[in-house]
């Protein structure tokens, strides 16, 4: 499944890195879904080149990896716990210029 690039003037660019065999991307993409808002999703299986930044970016070798805005969030276990703490929903609305 791929998610096209569509970002909506009042949510944040959001990106998950992730394969589509994992269930922890399929549970990230699901729960940002549920949010509302667009997600463009990157596939990394097979793709070294994008794989070896992640690690170099979050410093993690796994997927998912989200990122709102451009800030790393970790992967599904971090924006899930995130949600439980209402954190997530006030990042996922692009600030007002």
């Amino acid at each position: 499944m791929s998610v096209k690039p569509r970002v909506p003037p009042d949510s944040a660019h959001v990106v998950v890195y992730s394969v589509d065999w994992c269930p922890y991307c399929r549970n990230a993409l699901s729960l940002l879904g549920s949010k509302g808002v667009d997600v463009l999703k990157v596939d990394v299986d097979g793709d070294p080149k994008t794989r070896a930044w992640l690690t170099q970016a979050t410093g993690q070798s796994t997927v998912p990896q989200v990122f709102i805005a451009g800030q790393s969030y970790g992967g599904f276990t971090d924006i899930a716990s995130m949600e439980r703490r209402g954190e997530l929903d006030p990042l996922l609305v692009a600030p007002k210029s």
